[in-house]
């Protein structure tokens, strides 16, 4: 069976490519900067690895997909829980999800992370229709979810985007937060990520780095008490094996250039997880 993982090059204030797995995790001690989440239209060309990846999964391998789609609304849960437990809440969560016109379509056991908030479990709701989320957000399914709920963040994209899963890799959530504090400061940070992509580009395709998705913050989520994080970016990329970020970060290739990021990123965070098939 053959699946693309399809590099995205959409770029907005909180929604363009960023190599946010390659950052040194020292950046998730940097102070947040408290960025405008207007939308602008200045893109960024993704350099991820210069063409669209395409490979054979074998048939043991477990898969899971579905399509981002454009305008909607991505309810990302963060969850500190067990596994045993995480598996009931989803199960319960989903159905009240279900028969309010949404669909829990992801979900992921965290593995490895950078940050300090002790999220162990990660689920994604998609909304193409915010009509049903208050009934949910007021149900005994969300009330046992917030038990173990740590942050939920409501992200979105600009065009139809077809995700993947594999139960054989690692997928990275990467947030980020830039240095700009108005709307107007971001075409020229966009200028500096555009620098710094063409810099780093061939070492992201020496590791065969594959971006899964890339979303930002939606201007029409939904406002609660819930909503607790709100990165201007948020990625999720493919990685073959757990230890291929830290040997992408030390790569002197990339550590040449890291400098032009960090010149415009105020904190970066990174949870690694595999996919719960």
């Amino acid at each position: 069976m053959k699946r693309v993982n399809q590099i995205l090059s959409i770029v907005a204030l909180g929604l363009f490519t960023i190599t946010a797995q390659a950052c040194n995790e020292k950046n998730t001690k940097k102070e947040t900067a408290t960025a405008s989440t207007e939308v602008t239209e200045n893109k960024l060309p993704d350099h991820s690895s210069g063409v669209e990846q395409t490979e054979t999964i074998p048939a043991d391998v477990k898969t899971g997909e579905f399509t981002i789609k454009a305008g909607a609304v991505l309810e990302t849960l963060y969850f500190n829980t067990d596994a045993k437990n995480f598996a009931s809440i989803a199960k319960e969560y989903g159905k009240e999800v279900a028969k309010n016109g949404g669909q829990l379509v992801a979900q992921f056991e965290v593995v490895k992370k950078s940050t300090e908030r002790p999220v162990t479990h990660i689920a994604i709701v998609q909304w193409t229709n915010l009509a049903g989320y208050a009934k949910v957000a007021s149900s005994s399914a969300f009330a046992k979810a917030k038990k173990s709920l740590i942050d939920v963040g409501f992200f979105g994209a600009q065009q139809d985007t077809p995700v993947v899963f594999r139960d054989d890799k690692i997928y990275d959530f990467t947030s980020a937060w830039t240095i700009a504090t108005a709307p107007e400061q971001m075409p020229v940070i966009m200028q500096v990520m555009q620098t710094y992509f063409g810099k780093i580009g061939p070492v992201m395709g020496k590791y065969g780095i594959a971006q899964t998705a890339f979303v930002g913050p939606h201007p029409g989520a939904p406002k609660t008490s819930a909503t607790a994080y709100t990165p201007q970016m948020m990625g999720i990329f493919q990685w073959n094996d757990i230890n291929d970020p830290k040997k992408f970060q030390n790569d002197p290739d990339f550590t040449a250039h890291v400098d032009i990021r960090d010149a415009v990123m105020s904190k970066m965070e990174f949870i690694y997880t595999k996919a719960i098939l």
